[in-house]
């Protein structure tokens, strides 16, 4: 026999699914839904031994459906109604048919079949890390408790990916959870947070009202995945480019975030490195409410993981600029070749892009008998993804880009019409439909009905050689746009990447400090410009040289640094927290710096002694400053309304909360609490061992 809790419990669920309770008996529940022409009634047994066939048979004569159930517990009613209401079978379903149209229209566009390649990453306070991301999430999405996960990667390295292999994984393998997938990255129509969730809603469960949605979302059994965060950052505040200064303009976009993180609720986000998100406003935002947040950071592919180690060393004795090679569609591209193809590449690695351009457009020419030469075809396209950017926009529906072609190439499509023979001569505006259908365009996002590049390299490369070749000084791309052309660039000749750099130097004195760093280090693969009282978070640096120009006061935290080298004499109050240095090397030797590390990794080659400087010593007695920072570490374990204090935080976060040029105070700070036995430094986090008085 059900206790009275236990049955308070199942009115509960019951009534949150619509259902009103009725009249029935001791050991018998009745709820009845009437729901447009369905009417339906469910008796629920409380008792082994109950009866209720007399019911059901009334219930039956007035015209409800009726179902006998017997349930062990309110939470296996609950499971019922949810596999029921939420079609979870049909929705998991399509889950998997929208991640398999995702596969092929990736495959379409790589010229080769797409399967998912592990990057290096990193996830929470770990090191970066090579074991299965997707288990992972997985297991984070089936924790107690309230979380957001935040996956942050440059432009084309696998977030969109990830987030459909999540869902995929979610299809597959949780019966009682079913996702809502939100694309966003090429969706110009998303701009409010809440509106977006209400059109997947709607898109997803049609005849379920949001507020059973929302309540199951809280309840964790409809993890939200939202993929492509940034545009809504970026359009919350649409001025010329996203700046820190910019929180306040999203905040309440994140407080509808915040508001659903309650209960068991999972929310995903995918988004590129965003100042907003590494705010220290941010941070205090995520501290305020009581659910956890983890970082998910998708570096670099390894060339080795796509290619094969033989393939690999073909490309280092070749001479390839394999450092730069780390791109997801040319390696998917590159795993495709036979072997003849390959081996011609090792012989002019510089031809790659072209040769997966030819491919593409060759292709093309054949499929849809498009009589334009490759380079007509990269004119129209070069153009069409320039005017793109200056729209500050990804995708435009299909009459939009055959307007646009049209607009720029008529005299071009007009002598081209001219070659075919009469009985198959398409009009202008045929051939420019025709080129608004081309495999380097696709549509953009489920039913959105507009149409974008395939990728972000095919896009970035396509701008990046239209800024090149029509050189202005005074483009006034975004700091998005920036970032695609720069990151497809990088494997491109440094000649071609120096006049990329050159044509958007005007548009990079205005975006964020970090942006600013690795566009010339990805362009330039060097330091370009001084910078002071900057945190650089989660870079993956290879090849360049820092230090050229004058850095100081700034803190480089989980970054990786491979083959790089450091100009020690360029660098004063710098600060690297939790990074790696593989196979680096430093310049200049000052006989005293004023650097500092903490929790990092030279691989053994005594980089770490050369960059440090005397901080290890005997720690100061404090000053004033140090004594105010001191507290307010502390005071980070503080939870407002509640006797327990937390018992650990990452490091990051605690620096995040001062400006770079006070990190090395910072440090002192936590040195000077670790030989007092309040805190301790372990696994990259802060714990607390005596909670301050």
């Amino acid at each position: 026999m059900w206790s009275a809790h236990e049955i308070a419990e199942l009115d509960m669920v019951y009534e949150r699914y619509g259902f009103e309770r009725q009249k029935g008996t001791d050991t018998v529940r009745v709820y009845v839904l009437r729901q447009g022409y369905y009417y339906g009634a469910d008796l629920i047994l409380l008792d082994d031994n109950a009866d209720a066939k007399h019911l059901a048979d009334d219930w039956a004569r007035t015209g409800f459906a009726t179902q006998i159930r017997s349930y062990k517990s309110a939470n296996e009613a609950h499971d019922s109604l949810f596999a029921g209401f939420f079609c979870v079978k049909e929705t998991a379903d399509r889950i998997l048919q929208d991640y398999d149209a995702f596969v092929n229209k990736l495959s379409k566009s790589l010229g080769a079949k797409y399967s998912f390649v592990e990057a290096p990453h990193t996830f929470g306070d770990t090191q970066i890390s090579r074991t299965p991301l997707i288990p992972s999430l997985l297991a984070t999405l089936r924790t107690k408790g309230p979380h957001l996960m935040l996956i942050e990667a440059a432009a084309g390295f696998g977030k969109t990916c990830t987030a459909y292999e999540l869902a995929r994984a979610l299809a597959d393998s949780s019966p009682l959870q079913v996702s809502i997938f939100a694309e966003l990255s090429r969706n110009r129509q998303a701009r409010i947070f809440k509106y977006v969730l209400l059109d997947e809603i709607d898109r997803s469960h049609r005849n379920i009202g949001y507020e059973l949605v929302k309540a199951e979302i809280q309840s964790g059994r409809i993890p939200l995945i939202i993929d492509g965060f940034d545009e809504l950052l970026r359009k919350a505040s649409p001025g010329a480019n996203e700046k820190p200064g910019d929180f306040e303009e999203v905040e309440s976009m994140l407080d509808t975030i915040g508001d659903l993180l309650v209960d068991n609720a999972k929310i995903v986000l995918t988004s590129r490195r965003t100042a907003v998100l590494a705010d220290d406003r941010f941070q205090k935002w995520a501290d305020e409410r009581d659910f956890a947040v983890s970082r998910v950071g998708i570096g670099e592919p390894s060339i080795a993981d796509w290619l094969g180690q033989r393939r690999c060393d073909d490309l280092v004795r070749a001479g390839a600029p394999i450092s730069r090679l780390a791109n997801p569609v040319l390696l998917s591209h590159m795993k495709a070749l036979d072997d003849a193809r390959f081996a011609a590449i090792c012989e002019r690695p510089d031809s790659l892009v072209r040769i997966y351009f030819s491919s593409m457009l060759e292709r093309e020419q054949e499929r849809q008998n498009l009589r334009l030469d490759l380079e007509s075809q990269l004119a129209i396209f070069r153009n069409l993804a320039r005017w793109l950017a200056d729209s500050d926009l990804t995708s435009e529906t299909r009459p939009g880009i055959t307007s646009a072609i049209l607009k720029t190439h008529q005299p071009l499509l007009e002598r081209a019409r001219k070659t075919y023979p009469v009985a198959e001569r398409p009009t202008v505006d045929e051939l420019a439909e025709t080129l608004a259908g081309h495999a380097l365009l696709d549509r953009s996002g489920r039913d959105s009905g507009l149409v974008g590049f395939i990728n972000e390299f095919v896009f970035g490369t396509l701008l990046g050689d239209s800024l090149v070749i029509d050189h202005t000084d005074e483009w006034p791309g975004t700091e998005a746009m920036i970032s695609r052309a720069a990151t497809a660039y990088r494997i491109q000749s440094a000649d071609k990447r120096v006049a990329l750099w050159e044509s958007m130097n005007f548009a990079s004195h205005f975006i964020e400090p970090t942006s600013q760093f690795t566009l010339d280090l990805d362009l330039r693969a060097a330091q370009q410009r001084p910078f002071n009282n900057v945190t650089f978070e989660g870079l993956r640096v290879e090849a360049a040289t820092i230090g050229g120009q004058a850095l100081s006061s700034c803190t480089f935290v989980k970054c990786s640094f491979r083959s790089c080298t450091f100009d020690v004499l360029g660098l004063r109050e710098v600060g690297f927290l939790e990074c790696e240095f593989i196979e680096c090397s430093a310049t200049g030797s000052p006989t005293e710096t004023t650097n500092w590390t903490r929790g990092c990794d030279d691989k053994g080659s005594g980089l770490l002694a050369i960059l440090e400087g005397p901080l290890s010593g005997a720690v100061p007695d404090p000053s004033d400053l140090l004594a105010q920072f001191t507290q307010k570490i502390l005071d980070q374990f503080r939870v407002p309304g509640k006797l327990r204090p937390k018992t650990q935080r990452e490091l990051r976060s605690i620096f995040a909360l001062f400006e770079s040029k006070h990190h090395k105070t910072v440090l002192r700070a936590i040195e000077f609490l670790e030989k007092s036995g309040v805190v301790a430094v372990r696994n990259h986090s802060l714990h607390l061992l005596d909670g301050p008085e």
